[in-house]
């Protein structure tokens, strides 16, 4: 069953807009054992939000360049990937680019982002890492000749850079380049977030009482009026909570029931119902009009015979 969504919030567009471009033709080759050569390539110029070229010439032998693109309020995550590999015992060899990317982001109206780069590595055999350089100006200087991997799958940033954009996007190119003249395998990517950087920060105010609550709350930065957003997800739970909202702290303590003493921190500015097979979100527009502001936020659980627990609070400042 698919969870019920509820949102309290001016209703606004979606800012963000992240697109790729070819800057030269996207190719990717293969020799086989037999000393056969071909390629495959996709022409120069704009890109679909997702798309691949692929060669596979013959058994055990592998060339694919992709690109890919998710965009949300929330942030993008734009991916560049490479895989070569050559089949045990086999005498060929496959080889993608250099790929050559310019990356824009664009929105509606003046923005900020924090771009972070990251790199994956999936090695086997005698084949080595992908080289993934980025150009952070796009005047063909690449000032990242070969972005490090610094940490082992998704996780983590390797670079990280800010910038501003609106109608005028900004831009910046990626290039990757990969081979494969032995046998084994070089699966390796580029991932590039983009992430509000609005000014906001988060505080920890609060822990929760009970550690195993099954409703969780979250919070995270918007593109859309510089916002943030508040989110209940209940999805299992077998109980109701509220999601408590307001615009300064009025700590509670309230009846202990774990290890845990449960403070109830913020203000009841808002209270929104929270229950089971829901997801509420609260969506809050902080645009520069009404800053500085400081707002607190938290869930009170309702548990068995009428007693209270509280999930984790922060404080959202916005400057």
């Amino acid at each position: 069953m698919n969870p019920n969504c509820l949102s309290l919030a001016l209703s606004f567009p979606l800012l963000l807009k992240a697109s790729f471009e070819a800057l030269q033709p996207l190719v990717v080759s293969a020799t086989t054992s037999a000393g056969q050569t071909s390629q495959n390539s996709v022409p120069a110029g704009p890109l679909a939000a997702s798309g691949a070229v692929v060669l596979n010439p013959a058994m055990g032998i592998t060339a694919v360049g992709g690109w890919g693109s998710t965009i949300a309020d929330s942030g993008a995550t734009l991916t560049v990937g490479s895989v070569v590999s050559v089949g045990a015992g086999s005498a060929g060899s496959a080889s993608v680019g250099p790929l050559e990317f310019r990356v824009s982001l664009g929105a509606s109206s003046p923005t900020n982002a924090r771009i972070e780069l990251s790199r994956f590595d999936i090695l086997n055999g005698s084949v080595g890492a992908a080289t993934m350089s980025v150009d952070l100006n796009d005047d063909g200087q690449y000032e990242i000749a070969n972005l490090s991997a610094t940490y082992s799958g998704w996780g983590g940033s390797s670079f990280a850079f800010s910038r501003p954009f609106g109608a005028a996007p900004a831009t910046f190119r990626v290039r990757i380049s990969n081979q494969a003249t032995a046998p084994g395998t070089s699966n390796c990517g580029l991932r590039i977030k983009v992430l509000p950087d609005t000014g906001i920060t988060t505080t920890p105010t609060a822990v929760n009482c009970l550690p195993d609550a099954d409703v969780q709350f979250s919070g995270f930065p918007v593109f859309s009026n510089s916002g943030y957003v508040f989110r209940a997800d209940a999805p299992f739970a077998s109980r109701p909570a509220v999601m408590v909202v307001g615009l300064a702290q009025q700590p509670i303590l309230l009846p202990q029931i774990g290890l845990v003493p449960c403070l109830l921190v913020p203000r009841p500015d808002v209270l929104l119902p929270v229950l089971p097979m829901e997801v509420v979100t609260l969506a809050i527009p902080l645009p520069p009009s009404v800053r500085p502001v400081t707002l607190q936020g938290q869930l009170v659980y309702l548990e068995a015979q009428g007693q209270l627990s509280v999930s984790d609070a922060w404080a959202v400042s916005a400057q």
